[in-house]
């Protein structure tokens, strides 16, 4: 199948926002205020087909351009130092857009195989690439007694006020789910980590919010350059991680904005709500702390009033409690040696239930929180 083209690009955004497809001065601020990161995917692919850019314009597609730079040249020296560790996306899609086209890169996401090796990882970017600011750690609960996994996202402190920062994000499990019904798993279904992995990872962003334009045509530029093999295993490991309506609707995007063929997507035999009733059935309590904390990081449906009644529980919920190692955790920088402080390279954090803090975590015995960084 043959790739996109610039003129693919253009027509996905009159596509997709028709009220402003006939005034590009419209579809500017549009796109600037629905979906700023496919800014740069569309002002390239304007400058591609012809049309005359202004300068400033072509200034920003030039730092576009050299953030796809820098990103590059930091995931390939951290491949060759770690060649365990699999990029996510990013390159692997940038490589596959229409020619001179910009695809936005904000950070560069890894997975790693253990806990140990995220840390020598986090080491080696602090040290020799400068990236010594813990901007996110979490840790998420697996079933079954099983190991927790950890998330870690650092940045290097910008060369200017107004610069964006590198940022990387280290996981050690392939597949995070939605901290709920979508479970997170250590590696994906199958063999390696090819190009239905990584459309696997597009077809994830679902799970955080709707798809936009940057999702399609990621999804699009994968899709084509998938053989029949490789897209029937793409639609096995949708099933089996629970996704396969995700997956579906973001061919139904793909083909209703022109980027595709029509491909079909059969019917998954249990549906993420069938999941959900499985686990309540495996651990009622467990599941429903899950489905409200969910709220913490993810849309949906009475999204604030769950985060509410999430925080009204977690407020009673001992903060040592075994029942939180399967629960999200987010890491707030202290100094101490309490059993719920995670020791890092980084620092101590307190491993809290909330984005919001709790008196009863200001009462555990021997946290101070007066130095946090």
């Amino acid at each position: 199948m043959t790739r996109l083209t610039a003129d693919h690009v253009v027509e996905l955004a009159r596509s997709w926002f028709p009220e402003a497809a006939d005034n590009p001065h419209t579809m500017l601020g549009v796109l600037r205020k629905r979906t700023p990161a496919f800014v740069p995917a569309w002002l390239s692919a304007l400058d591609v087909t012809g049309v005359a850019l202004r300068p400033e314009h072509h200034a920003e597609l030039a730092t576009a351009r050299d953030r796809v730079t820098t990103m590059r040249a930091l995931t390939e020296a951290l491949v060759a130092k770690f060649p365990e560790a699999q990029p996510l996306k990013g390159v692997a899609v940038v490589d596959r857009y229409p020619a001179g086209v910009v695809r936005t890169m904000n950070d560069v996401d890894v997975v790693v195989p253990d806990i140990r090796t995220l840390w020598t990882l986090a080491e080696w970017l602090r040290d020799e690439l400068g990236l010594t600011i813990v901007k996110a750690l979490s840790a998420f609960g697996a079933d079954d007694g099983g190991p927790v996994g950890l998330l870690l996202s650092l940045e290097a402190p910008p060369v200017h006020p107004l610069a964006q920062r590198v940022n990387v994000e280290i996981t050690t499990h392939a597949w995070l789910g939605d901290a709920g019904a979508v479970r997170p798993r250590r590696t994906l279904p199958g063999d390696g980590f090819g190009l239905p992995e990584q459309l696997l990872m597009i077809v994830a962003e679902r799970l955080e919010g709707p798809f936009g334009l940057k999702d399609v045509l990621d999804g699009a530029v994968l899709q084509r350059e998938l053989s029949a093999a490789e897209s029937e295993r793409l639609v096995a490991s949708a099933a089996e991680l629970g996704v396969l309506p995700h997956l579906a609707e973001l061919r139904r995007h793909i083909t209703e904005h022109g980027l595709g063929p029509d491909l079909p997507t059969p019917r998954p035999r249990r549906t993420v709500l069938g999941r959900g009733v499985a686990q309540v059935a495996r651990g009622p309590l467990v599941a429903a702390l899950r489905h409200l904390q969910r709220a913490e990081a993810f849309p949906g449906p009475f999204a604030g009033q769950r985060r509410w009644m999430w925080r009204a529980v977690e407020s009673v919920l001992p903060t040592a409690a075994p029942l939180r190692r399967r629960l999200w955790a987010y890491g707030v920088p202290v100094t101490g040696t309490a059993p719920e402080v995670l020791r890092t390279p980084f620092g101590s954090f307190l491993m809290v239930g909330s984005a919001a803090v709790g008196e009863h975590w200001l009462r555990v015995p021997g946290v101070d929180f007066e130095v946090a960084q």
